[in-house]
């Protein structure tokens, strides 16, 4: 009988070192001051970021980081007011998961291509370009003081000092370099000046799409762009609300231009708007260009597709 408190006290020392044991190695445990990480999606809109888990599955997840993808540009031609089509087809582009690497335009295209630059988002797009327009009615002679100041302030209040490569998509704006008579794509330095250097740039005779001795295509491939898309949305034929023959010379020679390299654009233009220095009704335009926006956008995704298949 003596033995009984012996063993009750043998068993009550092992099971509490049992327990013990237990508790450091066999169960796991969950350390709630621990900081998780957590998958940051981007919803292509500043500050509106979504914290979650990923959507896509492991496999897809795979296949997609060792499949090639092709580093794509967009190369809008500047076409004035007529530029504003190009919303239409950023967001058919954006409607068929088309990824944009690089963007390149100049003159008032370049704010389009700056503004989608900086948000990724053809929603946020469409937006900006409406407010600028609210700040445009107003100005009846487009590249007068009063216009370009206007476009000025309203770049500052958009982009202040951020340069072109603090944006989320790599923008290139052609500038000529006359002392080498070689075309530069200006990608740094600040938005602001840039822009507005272009936009002044194009009364100048110097300007690379009135110098026929610039060689204006291929320069892309400094970038290592594989597919390059050229988009025009300037009209075959365009008449001016505002007489003034220095934007009829400079537009004139840009038609020219495009149109004697027709087969390398693809031209996103509407006759019915021919007035390239007033703010056509957005609606229409977006309407008018609807077609010839999902035929572009149709021919760059199958594009793009054919390069996928032919390099994986």
């Amino acid at each position: 009988m003596k033995l009984i408190p012996l063993i009750l006290i043998l068993f009550t020392l092992f099971s509490c070192a049992l327990d013990e044991r237990r508790n450091t190695s066999d169960f796991e445990t969950v350390d709630f001051s621990r900081k998780f990480h957590t998958p940051k999606v981007e919803t292509g809109v500043a500050g509106e970021d979504i914290y979650g888990p990923s959507t896509e599955s492991s496999s897809s997840i795979n296949k997609k980081n060792f499949q090639k993808q092709a580093v794509v540009a967009l190369d809008l031609s500047p076409a004035l007011y007529q530029s504003f089509s190009y919303l239409k087809l950023i967001s058919d582009l954006e409607k068929k998961k088309i990824n944009i690497n690089i963007i390149i335009s100049s003159g008032f295209s370049a704010i389009i291509a700056a503004l989608y630059a900086k948000y990724r988002s053809a929603n946020r797009l469409d937006w900006k370009a409406y407010a600028l327009i609210r700040k445009l009615e107003k100005e009846k002679k487009v590249f007068s003081k009063s216009w370009l100041n206007t476009i000025e302030l309203f770049l500052k209040e958009e982009f202040n000092e951020t340069r072109l490569e603090q944006l989320r998509l790599l923008i290139a704006i052609p500038t000529y370099n006359k002392k080498d008579n070689k075309l530069i794509l200006k990608h740094t330095g600040p938005i602001v000046e840039t822009i507005m250097t272009s936009l002044r740039f194009q009364r100048s005779r110097e300007s690379f799409l009135l110098n026929p001795s610039v060689s204006y295509f291929g320069k892309e491939k400094v970038f290592g762009a594989d597919k390059v898309f050229r988009v025009t949305s300037f009209p075959k034929t365009f008449k001016l609300k505002t007489p003034s023959g220095f934007v009829l010379g400079v537009y004139s020679k840009l038609a020219g231009f495009i149109y004697y390299q027709t087969d390398k654009y693809m031209e996103l233009s509407s006759e019915k708007f021919i007035y390239i220095d007033k703010i056509p009704n957005i609606s229409d335009l977006m309407s008018s260009v609807s077609e010839p926006s999902e035929v572009i956008s149709l021919k760059i995704l199958n594009s793009i597709e054919e390069w996928t298949n032919k390099n994986n």
